[in-house]
């Protein structure tokens, strides 16, 4: 076994502020695609993401790459939040 602690062994609240710093350390255009690529790297990170509605709140015209599955997606992911 490894000695050298893993970046998952963090506390979840941890985690979530850190993956909020990043995000929100992008371009607004860039933020749910990102929080999307988060989401795909592994179970936890994807718990995390897809759990904070914060994650999701940025939705712009700029990047066509989204897609509408994605719009649609992001909305219902922020919940109420604006």
């Amino acid at each position: 076994m490894s000695s050298t602690p893993s970046l998952l062994s963090l506390p979840p609240e941890i985690l979530e502020y850190s993956l909020e710093t990043l995000i929100n350390g992008v371009e607004a255009h860039e933020r749910t695609l990102t929080a999307m690529y988060l989401s795909h790297v592994c179970r936890s990170l994807r718990t995390i993401a897809l759990n904070s509605p914060q994650f999701w709140t940025c939705i712009s015209r700029k990047s066509l790459r989204p897609g509408l599955q994605l719009l649609i997606a992001s909305i219902v992911r922020s919940g109420d939040l604006p």
